[in-house]
């Protein structure tokens, strides 16, 4: 058919143009019919047309993997990111609130050796002093003393009452019988 119009000089290049091919669309890396489209045969397109495998380089603050355009294949890149020279990361404990922080100075090895390791120091709540009185009848800081004041809320001074004496037994007379022996006809008693 003659077209007026038409983009070919001559049946043959119409001929060749009108030829279907497939090309690969790289925005979705999938095939699709196209005239004069490279590939003659659509298995053959979709076996090139495939997105590019991602990049990736070594990120060496963290010593993992991430995406960039510039990169390696993700198995070459673990590979490199496990055998790189990394710096001995250590720990220091802060004894004021019991945490571990990375610090290049610091003598733990790890985080898990540092936190076994730091232990929050806590101070004993300051103790109030007790007094009590001596036998000099004086107020004196005295472990186990009753009294929370210096001047032992002048007990001290008080006058200690005599020691209480029972009166005294008046004995006369007592008698004690000895237990039997067991012997008939040995029965003593005193009186």
């Amino acid at each position: 058919m003659f077209n007026r119009g038409g983009s070919f000089f001559g049946k043959e290049a119409c001929t060749a143009g009108c030829v279907k091919g497939y090309t690969c669309d790289t925005t979705n890396w999938k095939c699709s019919v196209a005239m004069g489209g490279k590939y003659t045969k659509e298995s053959d397109c979709t076996s090139i047309c495939k997105a590019p495998e991602p990049k990736y380089v070594c990120d060496t603050k963290t010593w993992k993997c991430v995406a960039n355009s510039s990169g390696i294949a993700l198995f070459s890149c673990n590979k490199q990111c496990v055998n790189s020279e990394k710096p001995s990361t250590k720990y220091s404990c802060n004894k004021d609130d019991g945490k571990c922080a990375i610090d290049a100075s610091g003598k733990y090895v790890d985080e898990f050796s540092c936190k076994l390791g730091c232990i929050k120091v806590v101070s004993p709540p300051p103790t109030t002093p007790k007094y009590g009185c001596n036998d000099s009848k004086k107020c004196v800081v005295m472990l186990g003393g009753k009294y929370s004041s210096s001047n032992c809320n002048n007990e001290c001074n008080m006058a200690i009452p005599p020691p209480v004496i029972p009166e005294a037994c008046d004995i006369r007379e007592f008698s004690v019988t000895p237990p039997t022996l067991g012997i008939i006809g040995l029965k003593t008693g005193l009186k």
